[in-house]
């Protein structure tokens, strides 16, 4: 099982929740557990953010490629029938304005990713979450090609 967040961590929600800037931007969450993507809305919407989740990647591609509130995309790597970065490359074909992409994976083989991509690691704290979501907001969008050399950065 992947994501091990307790709920004694609510009081780290709760403190920082305040220094956290959720501007109009929403957050949408991938991953094929449906438990997963609750949890970190939750913890997300708790946070402060605007926050939503998919368990279907046609309709992350959907959502990202239609609503342009979305901000964030907070994907899974490894899902049953394709890949978080798949459907990230699918979503910012026609849409590559000012969407970041943060990445959470329990482990991954083999699978590529742009080299402006973040990678969280599963398990993970709602304070380790929250604090990788800000940064990740924070920083100016990088429009980095899916072609050529691809590597991921360490969140």
């Amino acid at each position: 099982m992947i994501a091990c967040m307790t709920l004694v961590e609510e009081d780290a929600l709760a403190e920082n929740a305040e220094k956290i800037d959720t501007t109009e931007s929403a957050i949408l969450v991938i991953d094929d557990e449906p438990m997963i993507v609750e949890l970190m809305t939750a913890a997300l919407q708790q946070g402060g953010f605007t926050a939503f989740g998919t368990t279907d990647p046609d309709e992350a591609v959907r959502l990202v490629e239609t609503n342009p509130s979305i901000k964030l995309v907070l994907s899974d790597v490894m899902m049953p029938t394709t890949t978080g970065p798949e459907v990230v490359r699918r979503a910012l074909k026609l849409r590559n304005d000012n969407v970041r992409v943060l990445f959470m994976s329990g482990g991954f083989g083999g699978t590529r990713f742009r080299q402006t991509d973040r990678l969280l690691d599963k398990p993970m704290t709602f304070k380790n979450l929250l604090d990788e979501v800000r940064r990740t907001l924070s920083e100016m969008p990088v429009f980095a090609s899916w072609d050529g050399p691809e590597r991921r950065r360490k969140a």
